[in-house]
């Protein structure tokens, strides 16, 4: 007995493997399998620009990154300047941190393009915003409407809304796809229906992405191009509301799950599913965090994962960026000791799985570790908690 319809998907022709580099571009649904690929340590950077949602300005972000160059338009609203380019991750209180975050992402969204083999793209919507009222830039060199990336909350009437046809979309990207002939491209369309555009016209967007993808795999036929059903399976074979999150538009973390496994068997190499379970391993292990960080089975656990880490180097030489200073085969180590080599291989797993732009990361907090004795006697734990959380809270107690 069958109680959902399944998507039939077909195995690619072009499986992806450690060593090749991905990007991804487009909606959040691409954030999400790109944090997916994160967690198995492959090589990829997603949405240098930030999460991008109709077919142009993802094609004008691959635009600017193959030129590394961009003639950005910069607004002033609400006490921030935004890039009207880029998503409000960049927007700054500050013009010139708005234009260094700017370049920098126009730098790494570069280099990542050049180096990727594959890209996949996340068509979200059909619908594009153009700018009418060149007044409120604060850059003006723009002599007539154009299309945003991201409104930014400026008033509706700003700006000129309309739905791009299958043919405007296929003729932008045959162009792209004509610059860049060897990369595998995929496709898919973000399964996020779009509320405000309207159910209908969600609809009608959704079809007229996915026509366009049709075409352009039909002119395509002999390229590395791929199309993945993501839509259609969290609304055909996932239809049901407890597969979405609260807001009842974004898939459930279970969705998200279901999804990325489906793809997995779909693009991932059969002969890299057990390398992908040693590589989940020791991201898993390096997001752990102890209670007793000096106990025996602290330093147990550390050895064991300098000992995956190091299996798992030769061949993916990615998840590191210096070598480690400190061997924790030896028992005579200074105090402390394991614990900061076991830092810094964190630290260089962090480095290298983090969401791009690679500036809007932070280092792992280097927290110190200090957890109550259990062994004293119940008052004085009751005193030290007390002593901490007041010096905590800056009273004098």
């Amino acid at each position: 007995m069958q109680f959902s319809t399944t998507v039939d998907i077909t195995k690619s022709r072009y499986p992806i493997v450690y060593s090749d580099k991905i990007l991804t571009l487009g909606s959040c649904f691409a954030d999400q399998m790109a944090e997916k690929c994160r967690k198995y340590l492959f090589q990829i950077t997603a949405n240098p620009f930030g999460v991008l949602y109709n077919p142009f300005s993802i094609a004008y972000a691959i635009q600017a990154m193959a030129n590394e160059d961009m003639n950005v338009p910069v607004v002033f609203h609400n006490g921030v300047y935004h890039s009207l380019f880029h998503h409000s991750v960049f927007s700054s209180g500050s013009q010139m941190e708005l234009q260094n975050n700017v370049q920098q992402s126009i730098i790494e969204g570069h280099k990542a393009l050049q180096e990727a083999n594959v890209v996949i793209v996340t068509f979200g919507t059909a619908f594009v915003y153009a700018l009418k009222n060149l007044s409120l830039l604060v850059n003006n060199h723009f002599n007539e409407p154009f299309v945003v990336a991201n409104c930014h909350k400026l008033p509706p009437q700003n700006f000129d809304r309309y739905r791009m046809d299958v043919q405007e979309i296929v003729d932008l990207w045959q162009s792209i796809l004509d610059y860049f002939p060897n990369k595998h491209w995929i496709f898919t369309v973000s399964p996020i229906r779009h509320l405000q555009d309207g159910l209908h016209e969600n609809q009608l967007s959704k079809a007229t992405l996915m026509l366009a993808i049709e075409q352009l795999m039909k002119k395509n036929a002999q390229r590395k191009i791929s199309y993945f059903p993501a839509y259609e399976i969290l609304l055909d074979e996932l239809r049901d509301y407890r597969y979405y999150a609260d807001d009842l538009l974004h898939p459930s973390s279970v969705a998200v799950e279901y999804v990325w496994e489906k793809f997995a068997s779909t693009f991932l190499h059969t002969t890299e599913q057990t390398e992908m379970k040693r590589m989940n391993k020791l991201y898993l292990n390096t997001q752990h965090r102890p209670n007793i960080p000096n106990s025996a089975e602290q330093a147990k656990f550390q050895q064991m994962t300098q000992k995956l880490y190091n299996s798992l180097l030769p061949n993916h030489p990615w998840i590191q960026q210096t070598t480690p200073s400190t061997d924790y085969t030896t028992k005579k180590v200074p105090r402390n000791a394991t614990d900061d080599n076991f830092r810094q291989i964190t630290n260089k797993i962090y480095r290298a799985i983090q969401p791009q732009p690679r500036h809007l990361t932070q280092p792992i907090p280097n927290v110190n570790y200090r957890p109550i004795d259990r062994h004293l006697p119940y008052e004085d734990r009751v005193k030290e908690v007390t002593r901490k959380l007041s010096k905590m809270l800056k009273i004098n107690s």
